[in-house]
């Protein structure tokens, strides 16, 4: 893959200022309202993804717009006010989501045990391949598992153990390519609220995708589907 609740309907353009757990989308300065993530959309007009949307899946061969989408999404929800473990195969995700969140005060990279005594008082916790074998302390020292948002970035570079460790985790975000990942059928078994198709995977997902403009996505949610983008 390439690198660079309530009774509203999911994936919905509502206001998320008003949303639990996250709040507001935006960081403020002085009187200036910005924020700093891409912008996403959906048939065009504005999508924000909610904590109610998740577990989420997304999928897309190599140069389709997927990576860059997916960091983009996580970023949001950052951006609304949660605090995020990022599991990413590659450093390049995690110097994109720094550089649309402006989070590197707010974050730490786990590279060994020491650091992790540290990552309680962090919003964005980063974990590299190199070091996944430490995601399980990482979880048991963690205060408020069941509210953080796990991203998956790349899960076909990570071990299907990994993977197991989290399956069971609602607020759950995975990014790769389903064909390159050789536990593709057990990443379909879970129960996704929502999923984002950049290309046809070659395995079956009972998804009837549409043929997609580069850079585009189909989205399939409970009560809302579509194509998806990020504005220009």
């Amino acid at each position: 893959m390439e690198e660079v609740g309530g009774s509203n309907p999911p994936c919905s353009t509502r206001d998320y200022s008003t949303e639990e757990p996250y709040g507001s989308f935006c960081y403020t300065w002085g009187n200036e309202v910005k924020s700093l993530s891409k912008s996403m959309l959906l048939d065009s007009q504005d999508l924000h993804i909610a904590s109610s949307d998740l577990p989420l899946l997304i999928h897309g061969a190599e140069g389709k717009g997927a990576s860059l989408f997916s960091v983009s999404l996580v970023a949001d929800l950052y951006m609304q006010g949660a605090s995020i473990l990022f599991l990413c195969g590659y450093s390049m995700a995690r110097d994109e989501f720094d550089k649309q969140t402006n989070s590197k005060d707010e974050s730490i990279l786990v590279e060994s045990k020491d650091d992790i005594g540290s990552i309680h008082r962090q919003r964005a916790i980063f974990l590299g391949k190199d070091h996944e074998e430490l995601l399980l302390e990482i979880l048991a020292s963690l205060p408020d598992v069941p509210e953080q948002i796990i991203f998956l970035k790349n899960y076909e570079l990570f071990a299907e153990s990994t993977f197991e460790s989290i399956f069971n985790h609602n607020k759950l975000v995975l990014a790769g390519d389903l064909d390159a990942c050789y536990y593709r059928t057990r990443i379909l078994e879970k129960g996704w609220k929502t999923s984002i198709y950049f290309s046809k995977p070659n395995t079956g997902t009972g998804v009837v995708i549409p043929d997609l403009q580069k850079y585009s996505g189909y989205l399939v949610g409970r009560d809302k589907h579509g194509v998806v983008t990020l504005a220009a």
